[in-house]
């Protein structure tokens, strides 16, 4: 574990137009899931903004005024997930009261939980904790005694469990013989969304071709705080042409979504009425990979410290490169869609090909792509390892100071090969065992698109301790996964 937090802030000037302040969460009065994700986009902004005598100031600001939101609202994210294992110390730890604990994240397999839950109880951090969710665990003894041992660390005063038949009565019966259920509080209910558009620091909400037409006629939305554009709605239908807009003046937008999940895709306008958005926090998996691309290109992105950025099979390489290294994309989360469970990987002249033949930047070459300022933003990045990327691994950590959350697409080094995959797998255990800039990890889930082709054993124990005994990351941060789902990190 980390001795202290560790903090180091580049330059204001190196941010240009995408500094945050304190004000930004001051415009949210009403304590919503949203408001709460601009608060964890801020405090990730101040923290490579600002010094750290700053950092501290804001942070008690920010305590101050999120004091009597309700506890599940402040959800630790899981780009957070690293600094509660291995940075106790961190400031912004103040802010948690709730962590939500999904057995998918742990590939359903109750050992691996139970490891990671222990380490999570060994931490100081914890001791904030007043909300536990869990969701689709079982009774396994393992479980059972890593989660007696979080709720001994925590202070819990709400629990809500989730499972399937009577699991979910199980985990309460046990925890209460052990005196560590809580009794039943009242909850403290949250606020419904503000009004109409006129009102003063509003969402506005977005549903309908009608809405749209009339919203895109409109560019005085100086107070809207949180905009939602919904495209995926079944009664949209065809989109039609909405003629010329002007961009919006949006310079209080701090949350934004455009979902375009059904298919119709987004009007060429909207880009146009966007453009001046610049948003703090974006939903992470909603919108297609090509929509937020644009998005990024537009600059929307620019100081966007809690979204993702999908980048599909179809993107080009050369332009991607171009829009990372332009100082004008920031993101907490950068994440491959090229590949799925159906891909494969192959190397040509050493450049990785994916589905359809598309060729794939390795991690140290989209890393080394970067603009300093999206380097220091990341905090879970999921892409293609390159055998040779293995060999100079430490560099990909060292330029992703922050980097807490790692999903490095490395199950198809050697198709049709299980035991030589495993092998692979097994010297990047050693290879991160000596990596001191890998300390912070959180959560490593490296296997994903093996398990398609081989059932996986469980990490030995043995690999596991060289994890331990070196000085990267922790054995209990290394997840077999069984699930072929996107990585929903944050």
């Amino acid at each position: 574990m980390k001795p202290a937090f560790s903090h180091a802030p580049l330059p204001l000037e190196a941010w240009g137009d995408a500094l945050v302040s304190v004000d930004d969460v001051l415009a949210f009065t009403e304590p919503t899931t949203r408001a709460w994700a601009v608060v964890v986009g801020v405090v990730d902004g101040l923290r490579l903004q600002r010094g750290l005598a700053e950092f501290e100031q804001a942070i008690t600001r920010i305590e101050e005024h999120v004091a009597d939101w309700p506890d599940g609202v402040r959800t630790c994210p899981k780009a957070w997930w690293g600094d509660l294992l291995n940075d106790p110390c961190a400031p912004h730890l103040r802010l948690v009261r709730r962590i939500d604990l999904d057995a998918s994240k742990f590939g359903y397999n109750a050992g691996q939980a139970a490891r990671w839950i222990q380490a999570l109880a060994a931490s100081p951090a914890v001791s904030r904790i007043t909300s536990v969710y869990l969701y689709h665990f079982g009774k396994q003894r393992a479980f059972l005694a890593a989660l007696e041992a979080l709720f001994r660390a925590a202070d819990t005063k709400h629990v809500q469990i989730v499972g399937k038949g009577n699991t979910p009565e199980a985990i309460r019966k046990h925890l209460e013989a052990a005196g560590l259920f809580p009794k039943p509080r009242p909850w403290k209910a949250l606020p419904p969304f503000s009004g109409s558009l006129d009102d003063a620091h509003v969402t506005l909400e977005i549903e309908s071709v009608e809405a749209l037409a009339a919203a895109l006629q409109r560019t005085d939305l100086e107070h809207v705080v949180s905009l939602d554009v919904d495209l995926q709605s079944h009664a949209w239908g065809e989109i039609p042409k909405l003629g010329d807009v002007t961009p919006a003046q949006l310079p209080n937008l701090r949350w934004l979504r455009v979902d375009d999940r059904g298919g119709h895709g987004a009007v060429e306008q909207l880009f146009t009425w966007l453009s001046q958005a610049r948003p703090i926090a974006m939903p992470l998996y909603v919108q297609s990979p090509a929509l937020r691309l644009r998005l990024a290109h537009e600059g929307v992105l620019e100081r966007a410290f809690h979204a993702s950025l999908w980048v599909s099979h179809q993107t080009d390489l050369d332009a991607l490169r171009e829009l990372l290294g332009s100082g004008r994309v920031r993101c907490s989360l950068l994440y491959a869609e090229a590949l799925r469970e159906e891909d494969t990987l192959c190397f040509d002249n050493s450049r990785m090909r994916g589905r359809y033949g598309a060729p794939l930047m390795g991690t140290r070459e989209i890393v080394s792509s970067m603009h300093p300022t999206l380097k220091a933003a990341i905090r879970g990045l999921a892409w293609p390892l390159a055998e040779d990327d293995r060999e100079r691994l430490a560099e990909v950590f060292e330029a992703l100071p922050d980097l807490g959350l790692w999903e490095p697409h490395c199950g198809f080094w050697h198709p049709g090969s299980a035991e030589a995959s495993l092998a692979s797998r097994d010297a990047l255990i050693t290879a991160l065992s000596k990596i001191e800039a890998a300390r912070g990890l959180g959560l490593i889930t490296p296997d994903r698109y093996l398990s398609n082709q081989f059932k996986l054993p469980k990490l030995k124990a043995t690999q596991r301790k060289r994890l331990d005994k070196g000085v990267g990351p922790s054995g209990a941060a290394w997840i077999v996964e069984d699930s072929h789902n996107p990585p929903w990190f944050f």
